[in-house]
């Protein structure tokens, strides 16, 4: 063992005549420990209310968007979207139609974001989680409904049920102020609201979820859409998946059985009934087909994946198997279309909800701080009890440095016992609350327990931030002599 930390470990643990400063250090020590145990508490619960909000986002946002590079619609069609059905680590596709359009109801006006959406999402879209009123259904029969955002539907008055549709109203494309009045230039669609649905503040305050037909006979279209969302199969590792898909594998293979337009919607699909809509089965057949509808258009892929979420719901750019697989998608579709995961799709909100959890450790480390000065007392009240013997070291041929390390390596100890001490009670209680909920939500909130999420790289990040403060506060803290200074002494 080094002689100044054989000398630093004595002076920790002696108590003879130094019964203040050991106090004071094993203060020191407490303080430490809670610090590093309030850090591993707060950001895991921070983690955990991270997770929730990811996991409502990932109700909504797909795995994977692709949309068009230039303008706002396209046909999805042609080679490359058949094989882009043929890829088994694709679970599921979804045409969808979203737009700013004007909504009123009761006599009461309101900009919203519509989303149309197929048969496929209103089968296995998980917003049926998220329903707080009616039930989500777009379709009575051959009576096309809507879902509503919860505070969009209280600041118009929208129940469920109720007898009076909402009418929803967009510009004609290339209509001219008629005669009668510029009323007359906007196309609009009536649906009958079906169920009240929240998931976030922003979702809630603008989302109108309908049948797909009814978006595109809104905004004069055809069989264009605005994007096609990808759910990825959680069973199927991508690194293991070596088919990259081609256009030229795409042709005929494992069952497929669609025509030339692949995914074109059936304008005339507003006429189907229940029986009509074809859905991603969880129960799937010995043969393993997987049926993909887009507004009444069938197409099988033969695959035996069940249907379930991703576990990823940071997004597929943060794993090197999520990067592959986005990199392929975007060789095969080309430069004109753009490829997003779940985090490319909201950027803004990702990078805030980072930056959020730095500013959370940031502040606890300087709190930290604030609780590491007590050793920078009782090194500065070593050092002046244990002045005797740093002369006697002197005599002996000890140099200033190693006299200061002493010191260093004092301060140090009791930061690193403090440390180890918060680390461990710190991942206890976290784990405990995590697998338990001792700790309960007050008032009337979803969650019943407060949610906690252990993440590894918080204990490393406050490991390692605690052991800086400490070792930093300690070389602050350690005496400085010089040599004169030392041989005047001893002279004397």
């Amino acid at each position: 063992m080094r002689p100044e930390l054989y000398i630093a470990r004595r002076y920790l643990v002696a108590r003879k005549s130094l019964g203040v400063i050991h106090a004071i250090s094993t203060l020191s020590a407490i303080g430490m420990a809670v610090g590093t145990a309030a850090l591993i508490l707060i950001l895991s619960v921070y983690n955990g209310f991270d997770r929730v909000i990811e996991e409502s986002l990932s109700d909504l946002s797909p795995d994977v968007l692709v949309t068009p590079a230039t303008g706002k619609f396209f046909v999805p069609s042609g080679p490359a979207f058949d094989a882009l059905l043929n890829d088994p680590r694709v679970e599921q596709i979804c045409s969808v139609v979203e737009e700013q359009v004007f909504v009123a109801y009761g006599g009461r006006q309101q900009l919203a974001r519509a989303k149309g959406v197929d048969a496929v999402y209103e089968a296995e879209s998980r917003l049926a989680d998220h329903v707080v009123e009616g039930v989500f259904a777009l379709h009575d029969g051959a009576l096309p409904q809507a879902a509503v955002g919860v505070a969009l539907a209280r600041e118009m008055g929208i129940r469920p049920y109720f007898v009076e549709p909402l009418t929803l109203y967009y510009p004609r494309r290339g209509a001219r102020i008629p005669v009668m009045g510029p009323t007359a230039a906007l196309g609009s669609v009536k649906l009958h609201p079906a169920a009240l649905v929240s998931l976030n503040a922003t979702t809630d305050e603008e989302l109108i979820v309908l049948p797909i037909d009814q978006m595109q006979h809104l905004l004069g279209l055809t069989d264009e859409v605005s994007g096609i969302e990808l759910r990825l199969a959680s069973n199927i590792s991508v690194a293991s998946h070596t088919h990259t898909p081609t256009a030229s594998s795409a042709s005929n293979q494992d069952g497929y059985t669609a025509n030339q337009t692949g995914f074109n919607q059936n304008s005339d699909s507003a006429n189907r009934t229940n029986s009509d809509q074809a859905v991603v089965s969880s129960s799937q057949t010995d043969s393993g087909n997987r049926t993909v509808s887009n507004s009444g258009q069938n197409a099988s892929l033969s695959n035996n994946q069940t249907v379930s979420s991703p576990s990823n719901n940071r997004g597929l750019s943060s794993t090197r198997t999520g990067r592959k697989f986005l990199r392929e998608l975007q060789e095969l579709l080309g430069p004109d279309f753009l490829v997003q995961d779940r985090v490319q799709q909201q950027p803004a909100l990702y990078k805030m909800m980072r930056y959020e959890k730095l500013a959370i450790y940031l502040i606890l480390l300087f709190v930290v701080i604030i609780i590491a000065s007590n050793i920078f007392g009782s090194l500065s009240m070593l050092s002046i009890a244990k002045r005797g013997d740093m002369e006697t070291l002197r005599a002996m041929g000890a140099n200033d440095r190693l006299v200061r390390r002493i010191f260093v390596w004092e301060g140090w100890l009791v930061s690193l016992i403090g440390l180890a001490a918060g680390l461990i009670v710190g991942v206890a209680l976290s784990l405990a609350q995590q697998h338990y909920g001792f700790v309960k939500m007050p008032g009337g909130f979803f969650l019943q327990a407060y949610p906690v999420v252990l993440q590894p790289t918080d204990i490393l990040w406050t490991a390692l931030g605690v052991a800086a403060v400490g070792f930093a506060i300690s070389l602050l803290a350690a005496p400085r002599h010089s040599s004169s200074t030392s041989a005047s002494s001893t002279l004397r």
